[in-house]
C-alpha cells in the first residue's frame, strides 16, 4: 500500500468562475469567494470518487518498500511524468535518488506505471522501516479545464450548483435522486478502483 502527500496543488480549477456563474445564471459578484469554494470542493469530490487527478498537480507517493515485481502501478491517473524516485536506508541517511536510466515511465497506460528496464533491479539496500520509498509524480489531464473531459467538468457544474442552491440543507426526494443519478452517470466511465502498487 502507499500513502500520498500533495506537493503542488492545481493552479486552476477545471471550471472557471465565469463559466459557473453563466451556468448558474448568477450575474452579481458578492458571492464569488463562496462560489470558488464550491467549485473547488466539487472538483475534489469528483477526484475522490473517480481516483483521478483532473488538473496538473504534483504528489509524493510513499511506499513501504520496493516491489518484488518490476512494476509499480501509480495512483491518481492520468500520469504525466515522474520527477524522482528516492529511498532512505535504515540509517536514516539522506534520500538516495534512483537513476532514471534504471526504469521507464509508462504514462500511456491508465493507471500509469514505473517499470524497470531490461536487466535492471530495484535498489537492494536495507530500508528505513517507515515509508522509505518516495515517488514524486506529476499527474492530471492538463493545466487548464480545456484538457479535462467534458463529462467530468459537467459533473462539477452539477454538483457545485446543487450545493449552491442547497446551502446548509440536503435536497430530498426525487430531485436528490435525479441529481445523484445524473452525477453518477457523468463520472461512471472514469471511475477507478484504488490500486495497490504491486
Amino acid at each position: 500500500m502507499y500513502t500520498r502527500l500533495l506537493v503542488t496543488a492545481p493552479a486552476a480549477e477545471p471550471v472557471k468562475l465565469s463559466e459557473f456563474k453563466d451556468f448558474a445564471r448568477i450575474d452579481y459578484d458578492a458571492r464569488d469567494i463562496d462560489l470558488l469554494r464550491l467549485i473547488k470542493a466539487a472538483r475534489q469530490r469528483v477526484e475522490s470518487l473517480t481516483g483521478l487527478a483532473l488538473i496538473t498537480q504534483t504528489w509524493d507517493i510513499s511506499l513501504p518498500c520496493f516491489p518484488a515485481s518490476d512494476t509499480i502501478i501509480l495512483p491518481l491517473p492520468p500520469l504525466q511524468s515522474i520527477t524522482s524516485i528516492t529511498y532512505v536506508d535504515s540509517a536514516d541517511s539522506a534520500p538516495v535518488t534512483v537513476a532514471s536510466s534504471e526504469y521507464y515511465v509508462d504514462s500511456s497506460s491508465r493507471p500509469g506505471r514505473v517499470v524497470l528496464r531490461y536487466m535492471k533491479s530495484w535498489p537492494n539496500a536495507t530500508l528505513r522501516t517507515s515509508n522509505p520509498v518516495t515517488i514524486r509524480q506529476v499527474c492530471g489531464f492538463g493545466a487548464t479545464g480545456a484538457s479535462v473531459p467534458d463529462d467530468l467538468r459537467n459533473a462539477i457544474f452539477l454538483l457545485a450548483e446543487h450545493w449552491n442552491r442547497n446551502t446548509g440543507i440536503s435536497a430530498t426526494g426525487m430531485i436528490s435522486h435525479e441529481i445523484k443519478h445524473t452525477f453518477d452517470a457523468l463520472i461512471a466511465d472514469h471511475t477507478m478502483r484504488e490500486l495497490v502498487t504491486w
